[in-house]
């Protein structure tokens, strides 16, 4: 049943509504103009008896479509801007798969060549803090891209716990990231980030103040 149908039959129903309780009087107790001012207050006191609940009714219904529209129109922004901030994550996703593909100032070879080097040999020129944290200040971009990445899935998984909507997108976003970043990648990434946070705070002797995130993957 198309729009313009539901809304045609919709108005008709209005209209019978409205007219029938002024039909049924006239039928039942005459048409005309009374000179006596009674027969005007019976048929105001039977009219207003019938059409009060009608126009109650009628009220609610309004503002119930109001609060629907209302509804329909809040969840479809707040989808737009899961959508929007999806968009962001996969881009920043997508600029650290480039990033790890550069070379690396150490020895040339790519970036994540050398993080899987590292992993594998148990970080030989990561052994101690200085090390890592002078990697860190050639390559900040890795540590901040990723950083980046799993604090907008910590969002979508804390928000997916009561929102439908929030768990969709999580898994979406979840799907979409290791598309762009293989399951050994981001086994490299969070063992660096893990790294990278006990030379810190073997470095300063404080907790890191990089985001503590859960685990993704």
């Amino acid at each position: 049943m198309s729009d313009k149908l539901k809304r045609n039959i919709i108005f008709s129903c209005l209209v019978l509504i409205f007219i029938s309780p002024i039909c049924i009087y006239g039928f039942q107790f005459g048409w005309g103009i009374w000179k006596e001012h009674e027969m005007w207050a019976e048929m105001g006191t039977f009219l207003g008896g019938i059409y009060a609940p009608i126009l109650g009714l009628l009220t609610l219904f309004v503002i119930y479509n109001q609060l629907k529209l209302q509804y329909e129109s809040t969840q479809l922004q707040y989808e737009t801007a899961l959508f929007a901030r999806q968009e962001i994550t996969i881009d920043a996703v997508k600029r650290l798969a480039d990033a790890l593909e550069a070379p690396c100032l150490s020895d040339g070879c790519r970036i994540i060549d050398f993080l899987i080097e590292q992993k594998a040999n148990h970080s030989l020129e990561f052994s101690n803090s200085e090390s890592i944290l002078l990697f860190n200040r050639y390559h900040w971009i890795i540590n901040s891209l990723w950083g980046q990445v799993l604090v907008d899935l910590d969002g979508l998984r804390a928000g997916s716990k009561s929102s439908i909507l929030h768990a969709q997108h999580y898994s979406t976003t979840r799907q979409r990231v290791t598309t762009y970043l293989s399951y050994e990648r981001i086994g490299v990434l969070d063992w660096y980030v893990n790294k990278l946070k006990k030379a810190l705070y073997n470095e300063t002797g404080k907790e890191s103040s990089h985001h503590h995130s859960e685990k993704h993957f």
